[in-house]
């Protein structure tokens, strides 16, 4: 016998277990822990999916939805929209990893959207989604993105720190790559210059042009 547990109540009956209290002290008609019973009466889709359950979701998702039992993911098996799992609820078009963690968790809060910490994104187990920003989710990500915010040097070996480093546009940019660049820069337009003047010298002297 132990302490109720906080989600006795809302499982019990999932599990058809005979729940009773009796001065904060838990009774399962039995001599089994709640877990236990739940396992023993309603089978393995009952079991505690660590934090959440996956028999609280609306049906409809539940329904489609397979357990990666090496991951933990909840996968959803039907129809996908760039990876991330699509249905209609209510005749809304949802993204079912959103619907379900509305439906275990609760509102997204304003602004943030969810992460996929397991990159599956047929997943839709609300322990495996972190709402966080549009920003900090492309840089978790493996995307082009998140590529560049890691380097450390550019590809020409210059350090990306310190008095090296500029930024324009939220892109950074190597000051000793771009001084590079703004003297051949240069150094191409002088000569483009010379080259016209000479041909303009030969033309008014009624010579051949000599690229020279």
């Amino acid at each position: 016998m132990g302490r109720v547990r906080s989600d006795c109540a809302t499982l019990a009956p999932l599990c058809n277990v005979n729940l009773t209290t009796t001065n904060n002290k838990t009774s399962l008609g039995g001599y089994l822990p709640f877990t236990a019973a739940c396992i023993a009466t309603a089978g393995r889709s009952m079991l505690m999916m660590g934090k959440y359950s996956l028999d609280l979701l609306p049906e409809y998702i539940r329904s489609r939805v397979v357990v990666n039992e090496a991951s933990g993911c909840w996968e959803w098996t039907r129809a996908l929209s760039n990876g991330y799992g699509t249905g209609q609820i209510d005749g809304v078009q949802v993204l079912i990893h959103r619907a379900a963690y509305k439906a275990l968790v609760g509102q997204i809060p304003n602004g943030l959207c969810l992460d996929h910490l397991c990159r599956n994104r047929k997943c839709c187990n609300p322990e495996h989604l972190d709402p966080c920003s549009r920003g900090e989710n492309t840089l978790r990500g493996n995307t082009i993105t998140a590529a560049n915010a890691a380097k450390t040097h550019c590809k020409m070996g210059h350090p990306l720190s310190g008095d090296n480093l500029s930024s324009y546009v939220g892109s950074r940019i190597c000051l000793a790559c771009r001084r590079n660049y703004m003297a051949e820069r240069i150094k191409t337009r002088r000569d483009s210059v010379n080259a016209r003047r000479r041909e303009l010298r030969a033309i008014r002297n009624n010579k051949p042009y000599l690229n020279q």
